[in-house]
């Protein structure tokens, strides 16, 4: 495997799901295909059916790192020192009682009930539609790193298609008022909340964003189980109201989704090229001058609009060429 190749691969993960120290690890292993990342997908192809194995590993990776990631977010928030983590926490004065045991209730129950009766009937429709050729495709052989880093070019540039659209529709007055506003009763969101939502919301606005473009795509299963991994380690490091000091100064999340829950109406998408284009980030971008010119520095420009740039061109480059890397 090229160095170069999977060295990009993992800027990749690490940029979906921030370079937390915590999942360097992860990325490393999964761009470099090293045993521990590998073996586990191997051993359950050779353990169950391509149906049973498709099922499984869609559901256990969506579930169990929603999970585990979640409730290491949320003991952040029950042993919060103030002193050591205000500072790096987007709103210090509002936050989620974590000891309020009825709001948990709440949350996990809406959450199971999402997993239950949402992820897990949509893992057994795409083990269906890959056992008839129009899944994903289910081999031994792990694709090359320039093959993952090219559908992961595309997976973010039509995740970003998929979630602003859905989104933006779910903030329409019907859509809002009898589906979205459960998502937005957390104004000051935690990591654990982050699929805490209505199951419409749940198929609409998570689901599908995270999953149709391997669909379409006819992508790796390995490719793909990778990419949920730190699809959800992403869409909760958005929610999880910390700017970490180990996220790079022009990357704009959590801020740019926090501030969404904040005021509503601003922001619907991720990247923030298509809230330019529909003029959805305007209320986002009078917040960062003012909050630069509080500083007094100049706020980046045109961040936003060379990543679509770079990341539209990588996308239509030949496989070939990722795969000549050194």
């Amino acid at each position: 495997m090229g160095f170069v190749s999977g060295a990009g691969l993992a800027v990749v993960l690490c940029s979906v799901s921030s370079p937390n120290p915590l999942y360097l690890p992860l990325s490393l292993g999964a761009s470099f295909q090293a045993s521990y990342i590998t073996q586990p997908y191997l051993w359950m192809l050779d353990n169950f059916s391509q149906f049973n194995a498709c099922v499984i590993m869609c559901a256990t990776t969506a579930i169990g790192v929603y999970w585990v990631n979640g409730l290491l977010f949320l003991l952040v928030d029950i042993f919060h020192r103030p002193q050591a983590l205000n500072q790096f926490k987007i709103q210090p004065k509002k936050g989620f009682d974590v000891y309020d045991m009825k709001l948990l209730r709440k949350v996990v129950i809406n959450l199971l009930t999402n997993q239950l009766f949402v992820v897990i009937p949509c893992c057994f429709i795409y083990a269906w539609l890959t056992e008839r050729g129009y899944g994903f495709r289910v081999t031994r052989e792990i694709p090359s790193a320039g093959e993952m880093f090219r559908d992961y070019v595309r997976f973010a540039l039509g995740d970003e298609v998929i979630f602003y659209y859905g989104h933006a529709m779910l903030h329409t007055k019907f859509f809002y008022n009898s589906v979205h506003k459960i998502h937005h009763e957390f104004t000051a969101p935690v990591a654990l909340v982050a699929s805490y939502c209505h199951p419409f919301e749940m198929l609409i606005g998570n689901v599908f964003p995270l999953s149709l473009m391997g669909i379409f795509l006819n992508v790796h299963m390995y490719t793909m189980t990778v990419w949920v991994i730190f699809a959800v380690l992403g869409t909760q490091l958005h929610h999880c109201g910390y700017h970490w000091p180990w996220i790079p100064s022009w990357d704009e999340q959590p801020e740019f989704h926090d501030f969404h829950h904040e005021k509503f109406d601003s922001n619907f998408g991720t990247m923030g090229w298509l809230d330019n284009l529909h003029g959805t980030s305007t209320k986002y971008n009078k917040h960062l001058k003012e909050k630069y010119r509080t500083l007094g520095k100049e706020p980046p420009k045109y961040a936003r609009h060379l990543q679509l740039i770079g990341l539209a061109a990588l996308s239509f480059l030949p496989l070939s060429v990722f795969d000549m890397l050194p």
